[in-house]
């Protein structure tokens, strides 16, 4: 799989995150969002 370096960092409030079940893995800078048991 080929890294790409051209990212933007993504800023969310504690509120949403809270509301959207997030879950950030900041070792492996992962972010993922649940919704209705969708990933």
């Amino acid at each position: 799989m080929e890294e790409d370096n051209n990212w933007e960092p993504l800023l969310l409030g504690r509120p949403f995150l809270a509301t959207s079940r997030a879950l950030i893995d900041v070792e492996m800078g992962e972010l993922m969002l649940r919704t209705d048991d969708q990933q």
